[in-house]
């Protein structure tokens, strides 16, 4: 992750209390109590959970599912509810909570005064490549069809290859070819589930 995401993140951790999301999702919790709270999760197995299996800690602001076996912030429970990517959850509640936009020139200088990395953003070949691979994603999310556990999967692997190029690990060039495999995977998968 960026820096850029990284102050994305911990802004949204500091200024985005845990309890409000939930309870926007229909969570049964009181946003007012700031003690640990028991609560149903509708993120594992069938979405029916008759014994409560989430509890969330309002001092640590995320949540823990016993059923999941998983924590969460609110970046996390956005991302799996809308089933979207970690910078569409970052938009997503920057907007429904009013956060200003992150300063994209002032995350510790790494962008503003490293030319290479600032080469990276306004680069046309390797966002626009970025650009459709996001769409491509877009759309098969859309697709409930689709197995979403997969597709969400492929949200990862675009968010780490953008995260990778970023850090100069891969190469613009890489990080392209790493893009068409994403496409040949979405492909490969629309034409293994259709046919099935």
């Amino acid at each position: 992750m960026s820096s850029i995401q990284n102050q994305r993140a911990s802004r949204i951790q500091e200024l985005v209390p845990i309890l409000d999301v939930l309870y926007e999702y229909g969570y049964r919790i009181d946003p007012g109590n700031l003690n640990p709270q028991q609560f149903s999760c509708d993120l594992h197995g069938s979405g029916m959970d008759r014994k409560p299996s989430g509890r969330v800690y309002p001092e640590s602001n995320n949540w823990y599912c016993w059923g999941c076996g998983k924590s969460r912030d609110a970046i996390e429970t956005v991302r799996e509810k809308e089933h979207i990517s970690f910078s569409e959850a970052c938009r997503n509640l920057e907007k429904r909570f009013n956060l200003p936009e992150v300063d994209w020139g002032a995350s510790e200088g790494t962008i503003e005064n490293d030319e290479d990395a600032f080469a990276l953003y306004t680069n046309p070949k390797f966002s626009e490549f970025q650009e459709r691979c996001r769409r491509i994603l877009d759309l098969e999310t859309e697709d409930k069809d689709l197995p979403m556990q997969k597709i969400l999967a492929l949200w990862e692997t675009f968010d780490q290859i953008n995260f990778l190029v970023g850090k100069n690990v891969l190469t613009e060039e890489r990080g392209v070819e790493a893009f068409d495999k994403i496409k040949e995977k979405v492909i490969s998968l629309r034409k293994t589930h259709v046919g099935a």
